[in-house]
């Protein structure tokens, strides 16, 4: 009778651990797309200031830890 339990909380946990893994990687990828266009904007725009270049810079990588921090959260909720 324990065995059974013991196997369906194993499935359970694979299952999740599969779904978290799956997750991360379309966050990662979401946080791809959100720091590709600033640093295309660094490295192309001739108009800023290397000061507003880093605070851009600065921004979209805490946005992207914020993104998936927050995301995971939710999911332990």
């Amino acid at each position: 009778m324990q065995y059974k339990l013991f196997d369906k909380n194993k499935r359970v946990r694979i299952t999740k651990i599969g779904l978290e893994n799956w997750f991360a990687n379309a966050l990662a990828y979401m946080s791809f797309l959100i720091n590709m266009p600033c640093i295309a904007y660094c490295m192309f725009s001739k108009a800023s200031d290397p000061a507003t270049m880093g605070l851009l810079m600065s921004y979209a990588i805490n946005l992207s830890f914020n993104i998936v921090g927050l995301t995971l959260s939710e999911a332990d909720v």
